[in-house]
């Protein structure tokens, strides 16, 4: 009886612990939500402009992977036609 006891007692701590980060979270984003509209316009166009710097980062870096790749493909190609070419 006591193991059926205690296995109760672990899954009501477990699904506690589960709705104590969920309401944790949700309060800390109505925090930062109710913070984000006392700020003034100063506040919002910074973080607007960090976004667009980050995103055009982001951007780039990805162009440059995508060339690295077609690059890659390329002289991969160019390789196996040239042994192909010196085979047959």
């Amino acid at each position: 009886m006591e193991k059926r006891n205690d296995r109760t007692k672990q899954k009501n701590n477990l699904t506690s612990g589960i709705n104590i980060k969920l309401v944790l979270r949700l309060v800390c984003t109505v925090v930062c939500i109710w913070l984000l509209t006392k700020v003034s316009a100063a506040a919002w166009s910074f973080v607007t402009m960090a976004v667009v710097y980050l995103f055009v980062r982001l951007l780039i870096k990805c162009v440059f992977r995508l060339i690295g790749i077609l690059i890659s493909v390329f002289l991969f190609l160019l390789i196996a036609s040239l042994i192909v070419v010196f085979i047959f």
